[in-house]
């Protein structure tokens, strides 16, 4: 029986260091996941200030998307009023140029 009991007290000492090792280990993984909850709160109240900073704003870009839109419907008026005045002025050549030809024809 002698035998036995060194290597009861070996399994011993190993099983305390086991336990040992798995206490450090959760150790670290308690401070590993304390840093985490750390980065992750100042995260959210870099998200907090960052949203609290763009609602002041969000009508300016409600107003300047407004503008916009009231904008483009000035552009599309303001081409169809170019192509009319490019479509009188092509009438008012055509005219002109009847005019003189009947002048022409008059001397």
């Amino acid at each position: 029986m002698s035998t036995a009991e060194p290597h009861i007290k070996f399994s011993n000492e190993e099983s305390k260091a086991n336990i040992r090792y798995k206490i450090a280990q959760n150790l670290f993984n308690i401070i590993e996941l304390t840093k985490s909850t750390i980065k992750s709160s100042e995260s959210s109240e870099l998200f907090k200030n960052s949203f609290k900073n763009f609602i002041p704003n969000e009508s300016l870009v409600e107003s300047t998307s407004d503008k916009l839109k009231k904008i483009e419907i000035i552009s599309t008026q303001l081409n169809y009023q170019v192509e009319s005045i490019r479509s009188d002025l092509n009438l008012l050549k055509e005219v002109n140029f009847q005019i003189d030809s009947i002048k022409h024809k008059n001397v």
